[in-house]
């Protein structure tokens, strides 16, 4: 138990240091693509341009990479404390933000389904938001995870989301100081039944 339990809190030790140094540097690329502009730019899906007037010259946020990796975290460490032990991402995503972030941001199912369907399955399948929804780096600090913006559906703040992750991750790695802590309990038995779907597939 203490090899094993050492073994994956080596893990995840590892994988936050390795996540957070990507997303550092991301976050600086994004940063900097904010001082071009005085306006909330987007990216949305080609043929969308008719709710956004684009840049020009397009200038990069890395809005998509830095969306990838952190629904990459949210999946990963979400199913791991999934009340339904299931690796559905709007499960997953909801316990990431509830149990570890401690956001409410998909307490509502409609919230975590568009999340799911509209931003994490439209970019992971075809880098692009699902068509009439688009993704933002803002120029501002918002306090939620969707934005609306000239007529989309909904915005993806991924700033937020970016914040969020972090928020998750600090935590899960603070709790697992606490070997015995009922949480940290639920978390290594989610783990170790993620690994053995990992070896399943």
């Amino acid at each position: 138990m203490d090899t094993e339990y050492f073994q994956f809190k080596h893990f995840v030790e590892e994988t936050i240091e390795i996540v957070s140094l990507d997303l550092d540097a991301m976050e600086q690329i994004a940063e900097a693509g904010n001082y071009t502009t005085t306006t909330t730019q987007t990216t949305i899906r080609p043929g969308d341009e008719h709710l956004f007037t684009p840049e020009t010259p397009k200038v990069s946020r890395c809005t998509i990479p830095i969306a990838m990796i952190c629904f990459s975290v949210i999946d990963m460490f979400g199913q791991w404390v999934n009340k339904f032990q299931d690796d559905d991402f709007a499960h997953s995503s909801t316990a990431f933000f509830e149990r570890l972030a401690k956001k409410e941001d998909l307490k509502n199912p409609e919230a975590s389904q568009k999340f799911k369907e509209a931003f994490r399955h439209g970019i992971v399948h075809s880098f692009f938001a699902r068509q009439g929804f688009s993704i933002t780096y803002p120029l501002f600090e918002s306090n939620t995870l969707f934005m609306s913006l000239n007529g989309t559906q909904a915005t993806l703040d991924v700033k937020y989301l970016l914040k969020t992750v972090r928020l998750g991750m600090a935590a899960l790695k603070e709790t697992l100081k606490d070997k015995e802590a009922e949480l940290t309990q639920a978390i290594f038995s989610g783990y170790k039944r993620w690994l053995e779907r990992q070896k399943a597939n």
